[in-house]
């Protein structure tokens, strides 16, 4: 859907525009024609031949912004107009809580917009509809000190086009019209957001639902903050409240099923993200959340089509995007995973993730020299998304980008300089598997550290979420007396970092000179509150010479962890090996 070409195309009365996300256009009329690329735009008259022009990539996307709804009709202010006119704006408060803002707008109609209430209601509609010119004008009407509803909106349309400063003015001055209301309580939150103040933003949305405990909106907002900073059981708690208000608000249901799916409660998850659906197919955070469910349940294909609605409803989203390229990766389709990173980082120069993922995809094209300027690019990039994570979850975030450029200092060779990126990464988040298993690996290239690799791995396993690729058993096993060197490696490389499924399996068979044979296998199954995994291995291999005894090897393993609660998880193991032969490190190094 999104693979190859995308371009926008406005077309008015007296002339055109095209604006190239991606791919190649050529466009043309009767007085010529012009190839474009990505990034480039042309604006073409009925009486000339396309001709380049500047556009800022969110301006040819305006219509697709997300604008929060904030201002809402009251009862209080309900109550001040007559009973036709009532039922008119209760219906249209109706339905754009839902979302329905074409609806909203029809049963609004002809009503007058002098009232500042039902000015800001109308606006807010305008705004759902992406007709942001409209609703600027119709805001611009009014003096912003005459309610603080407008003064909110305004502020909103500001956050929308990231001009911080206007928009804190404005919420601001909202507030100070009327600190009991909700639109400037939730307006503030999103400025405090856009300003990187998380907690702040979450404190102020819960006393909007104080203020407010029967509003749906101020709920919603609190529920979404809370998933932002990581907290699925308070988030949980405030969107099923939501649900209980008004089934239908606009994005309760998806935010419910997020918070499900940060349990873990994956099926469940992809139910809710259905159910939203049914309410609201062109919400894109919907789709993105079936999306990233149905990959964790095995659905590639599918995840990654409902990735790509998610984008093509919100094409300006640069983590949309950069998670679109994730999904081709999965299908090993790095061509366009990396056009996705690339339009991403165009998007959004500041985000990290397209520069995170990037660095996977060189790590699978044996470009380690690149996947390290990507990883030093992530982590210079990371306290960017400090508007949508709490300081701890960026530490996490932090962690992890520190051991992908781990994994790109293995592929050179850099071996001290991986084992110091992991113990770095270590640092920001001592729970990180994927750091415990970095330094594991820098651990099985340095002699005399097996205790301390075996113990990383341990703590690896410990944390390892379900649905991952099991250790084989050769990697926990006690010093092996064979040349050192394979245990480093492993079938999920950097993908293991991402990337959870619930079957695995991989074997690899070897022979060479002196009789040597090799076998190994590792599979598992998982589901939401498990997984269970099988290894073995064989190695038999004939002396050097006539005073070496032959060697052979082999193990097995079987390993189960089950998810008690979201917090706790049980771990249990069977390991068998046994070795026969002499030592062959010996006589070739002394």
């Amino acid at each position: 859907m999104v693979d190859g070409t995308e371009f926008t195309v406005a077309s008015h009365e007296q002339d055109a525009q095209v604006v190239v996300a991606e791919g190649r256009v050529r466009t043309g009329n009767a007085a010529g024609e012009k190839i474009l690329g990505p990034g480039d735009a042309i604006e073409a008259r009925a009486d000339s031949a396309p001709g380049s022009i500047t556009v800022r990539p969110l301006d040819a996307v305006a219509w697709a912004i997300h604008y929060p709804q904030v201002a809402r009709i009251g009862s209080r202010e309900l109550s001040h107009h007559p009973e036709a006119l009532r039922q008119k704006l209760e219906t249209a408060q109706r339905e754009a809580d839902r979302g329905h803002f074409l609806a909203a707008l029809d049963a609004l109609g002809q009503t007058p917009t002098t009232d500042p209430t039902v000015a800001a209601l109308k606006a807010g509609i305008l705004l759902g509809l992406g007709r942001v010119d409209e609703a600027t004008a119709l805001l611009s009407s009014h003096s912003q000190q005459s309610h603080p509803s407008l003064a909110a909106t305004s502020a909103i349309v500001h956050v929308a086009r990231n001009e911080n400063a206007q928009a804190e003015a404005a919420a601001r001055q909202a507030v100070a019209l009327d600190e009991t209301s909700v639109a400037a309580q939730l307006a503030l939150s999103y400025v405090l957001q856009a300003t990187r103040h998380l907690p702040e933003a979450r404190a102020v949305a819960e006393h909007a639902t104080l203020l407010a405990p029967n509003d749906p909106v101020a709920w919603a907002r609190r529920a979404e903050l809370e998933l932002n900073l990581g907290n699925a059981t308070a988030g949980g708690e405030a969107a099923r409240r939501v649900l209980s208000l008004d089934p239908d608000t606009q994005r309760a249901r998806a935010l419910a099923a997020f918070a499900r799916l940060l349990r873990s409660e994956t099926d469940a998850a992809r139910g809710e993200f259905l159910a939203a659906l049914e309410t609201d197919d062109s919400d894109p955070l919907t789709h993105f959340g079936l999306g990233l469910a149905l990959m964790r349940l095995g659905d590639t294909e599918g995840g990654r089509r409902e990735v790509e609605i998610a984008a093509l409803l919100d094409p300006s989203n640069a983590e949309l995007r950069s998670y679109l390229g994730r999904a081709y990766l999965e299908e090993a389709r790095n061509k366009v995973a990396g056009a996705q990173f690339d339009l991403a980082r165009r998007l959004d120069p500041a985000s990290p993730t397209p520069w995170y993922f990037d660095a996977f995809l060189k790590l699978l094209e044996r470009e380690p020299l690149a996947a390290i300027r990507n990883g030093e690019e992530a982590l210079a990039r990371n306290d960017n998304r400090s508007i949508m994570r709490s300081s701890e979850l960026l530490d996490q975030d932090r962690a992890a980008r520190t051991a992908s450029l781990g994994a790109a200092y293995q592929q050179v060779g850099f071996a001290a300089a991986a084992q110091a990126t992991a113990i770095n990464a270590l640092d920001d988040d001592v729970q990180s598997t994927s750091a415990h298993r970095l330094l594991a690996d820098a651990y099985a290239e340095t002699p005399r550290f097996e205790t301390a690799r075996l113990g990383e791995l341990l703590q690896a396993q410990l944390r390892q979420p379900i649905g991952q690729w099991p250790l084989p058993p050769q990697f926990v096993m006690p010093p092996l007396p064979t040349l050192d060197g394979p245990r480093a490696a492993s079938p999920e490389e950097a993908t293991s970092f991402f990337d959870r499924k619930p079957d695995r399996f991989a074997a690899t068979l070897a022979t060479g000179t002196r009789e040597t044979q090799s076998g190994s296998l590792v599979a598992s199954h998982s589901w939401e509150r498990g997984q269970i995994s099988v290894g073995a291995f064989d190695y038999r291999g004939r002396g050097l010479d006539e005073r070496m005894a032959d060697t052979h090897l082999s193990g097995g393993r079987v390993n189960a962890q089950f998810a008690l609660t979201s917090d706790t998880m049980v771990l249990g193991e069977i390991r068998h090996s046994e070795r026969n032969g002499g030592d062959l490190d010996r006589s070739l190094f002394d």
